[in-house]
């Protein structure tokens, strides 16, 4: 169970920082979830920087034993976190909500949200860090971002702990699904809000733009795409990058 345990503070350099280093050390609980104000070194996917402005939006990282799960099975667990947050934003009555493969949310094409998962193995475990971030109160972002928040969305400010908690309530719902391995709800469901998916979308490899269709996401996280001529790619996280 995730946020038995909901420890905030004013700012860390990274909420997923600090528990990888207390989890190494032995002094971390399964699932206490660790909250920030601020983050002045937050992460996101290719090594870039989560932009937040302080005490405007959730910013958060946990640990879970995932020892249960397969190499191969992994990226179930990133589907599983995605579709908890999705289910928060659809509940808050916000429209055009999807997951962008592989970790974003977006709302109306600008997105609100993501997360960041590194493997870790301490005292015999495989253990995953999960960095979480979501726009709540913030009002403004850089044009380039193309960015949105849930205040921005339904039009006024709302408390980021009722958010933070019921996100986490969300998420518990798919968490209790991976672990008794229901894996195929899982992946129906991921498929069913995967931005793209069987839809002419444009994706960009290198410097190379092309218009391709998402055929599927297999259970190591790897997208494949079938490209307007008929062919067949298999992209890895990273290798490609989904232009919205």
């Amino acid at each position: 169970m995730i946020g038995n345990i909901i420890r905030r503070f004013d700012s860390l350099d990274s909420t997923s920082n600090y528990v990888a280093t207390e989890l190494m050390s032995g002094n971390y609980s399964e699932g206490d979830v660790i909250l920030a104000h601020f983050q002045t070194a937050g992460r996101g996917q290719r090594e870039s920087v989560w932009q937040s402005e302080p005490g405007s939006n959730l910013m958060m990282s946990f640990a879970i034993d995932i020892t249960f799960l397969e190499n191969s099975e992994q990226f179930l667990l990133s589907e599983s976190i995605s579709l908890g947050i999705k289910a928060y934003l659809n509940a808050e009555k916000l429209s055009g909500v999807w997951i962008k493969w592989p970790n974003d949310i977006l709302v109306s094409d600008r997105k609100i949200g993501g997360m960041l998962i590194e493997i870790k193995r301490s005292n015999g475990k495989k253990w995953a860090v999960v960095g979480i971030g979501l726009n709540i109160n913030q009002l403004e972002f850089s044009p380039e971002l193309s960015a949105t928040s849930l205040a921005l969305e339904i039009g006024q400010k709302v408390m980021t702990m009722r958010v933070t908690k019921t996100v986490i309530e969300e998420i518990n719902v798919w968490m209790d699904q991976l672990k008794a391995k229901n894996f195929n709800p899982i992946r129906t469901a991921y498929h069913d809000a995967l931005y793209g998916y069987r839809s002419w979308i444009e994706f960009r490899d290198g410097d190379r733009r092309f218009t391709g269709k998402i055929s599927h996401v297999d259970d190591d996280g790897h997208l494949w795409v079938r490209s307007k001529q008929g062919a067949i790619n298999q992209y890895q996280p990273k290798q490609v990058e989904i232009i919205y």
